[in-house]
């Protein structure tokens, strides 16, 4: 298990509707920073609330040592990119204008745990919480 937080989830607006979110904090202590665009993180959050958000996070981070090959959390990944989920497409909410301080509140998540391992079988990561995702996606009527 690895422990995961988020010190700051900033934008720079410049009129893009859509903008990608600097989101820093920590993967096991260590410093990290990856970028995910607004409407990824609106999808998430409107599909499972905080703990998809959480989610989605993780993984951005984990992505950002895969350059790394000797970081123990690249090995975890068997220095691979992990695939980031994808959730169903919702209202379009497009980004506020400067003037809140361009942080976006619901991309500063709790403090939480998740695994990060991939399976070497079949090369796909095995999270504490997929099953979860994988239960909320929706379901076709027969």
């Amino acid at each position: 298990m690895s422990e995961f937080t988020v010190t700051s989830a900033a934008y720079d607006f410049k009129a893009d509707l859509n903008p990608l979110v600097m989101i820093c904090g920590t993967v096991d202590g260590v410093p990290a920073c990856a970028s995910v665009f607004y409407q990824t993180i609106q999808c998430a959050n409107e599909f499972g609330g905080v703990q998809a958000v959480q989610n989605l996070i993780a993984i951005s981070l984990v992505n950002s040592f895969v350059k790394e090959p000797d970081h123990p959390i690249s090995v975890a990944t068997g220095g691979r990119y992990l695939d980031l989920p994808q959730y169903p497409r919702g209202k379009f909410l497009p980004a506020p204008a400067p003037g809140n301080g361009n942080i976006l509140s619901i991309a500063m998540v709790p403090k939480w745990t998740q695994d990060i391992t991939v399976d070497s079988k079949t090369n796909q990561r095995v999270l504490d919480n997929q099953a979860w995702v994988e239960s909320l996606k929706p379901r076709r009527r027969r």
